[in-house]
């Protein structure tokens, strides 16, 4: 589990985030859910959990073998080995999250305008109460 702490400008960068990935498409292995929630960690700490995979896959297969590799049956579990629980609507601002879509988990993160996930044309809001499950970043 990491110890992150956040940076004191960390609410102005995570708006840079959003604003970033909201006009950015979905791809694989640079703008997709995982990375797409790396990113919000990084700027909001720093320090990027994900700097030693960015790039090494193009696919959603590809992205199943590294969680696979790494002992993670899907984003939940990898979202979990990083980061502790916290309960879905006490979840606040630059906390990370998975919720269910399509029959498939995807992650994504909390900001003002909701919970934030990558999709195919760029992010996507949807309400906390969605959240299936949350974990506390800093």
């Amino acid at each position: 589990m990491l110890t992150l702490t956040r940076l004191p400008d960390w609410d102005r960068r995570l708006a840079r985030v959003v604003n970033q990935h909201s006009r950015t498409p979905g791809e694989w292995g640079v703008s997709d859910c995982l990375l797409t929630v790396m990113d919000a960690v990084a700027t909001i700490t720093g320090i990027d959990p994900a700097e030693d995979i960015r790039g090494t896959y193009k696919t959603e297969i590809g992205a199943a073998r590294i969680l696979r590799k790494r002992g993670f049956a899907d984003v939940e579990q990898a979202l979990a080995s990083l980061f502790p629980p916290v309960a879905t609507l006490r979840a606040q601002r630059g906390d990370v999250g998975v919720v269910e879509r399509n029959g498939a988990l995807s992650c994504g993160f909390v900001c003002d305008r909701g919970f934030a996930v990558k999709g195919e044309r760029g992010l996507s809001f949807v309400p906390q109460t969605e959240i299936k499950s949350a974990f506390k970043v800093g």
